[in-house]
């Protein structure tokens, strides 16, 4: 009986981790608090599958800005990400 509590402990304990990494990387991505949260609780029940998914989001957002994918884990990654996010939040105000 220990061991049935242990693996429910462990596998609670993961995807809450997985939540809250899901949360901070919407957080990264530009989202809106209220998708943050969303992404959290979408994180707690489904786990990887979330954080998947993101990660292809932001491999299609480098893709529509033309930039390669090994720019992902560069140094200089955070400048090209930040200018990726910059030039995003230009072309939907502009939208409207």
């Amino acid at each position: 009986m220990e061991n049935i509590t242990e693996i429910y402990t462990s596998n609670s304990a993961f995807l809450f981790l997985c939540g809250v990494i899901a949360a901070k990387w919407g957080l990264e991505l530009g989202v809106s608090q209220f998708r943050q949260f969303l992404l959290f609780i979408a994180g707690c029940l489904f786990g990887p599958v979330i954080l998947v998914l993101q990660y292809i989001y932001l491999v299609y957002m480098y893709k529509e800005q033309n930039r390669s994918g090994h720019q992902l884990f560069s140094p200089a990654s955070r400048d090209t990400y930040n200018k990726i996010i910059e030039d995003r939040q230009l072309n939907s105000t502009a939208k409207t």
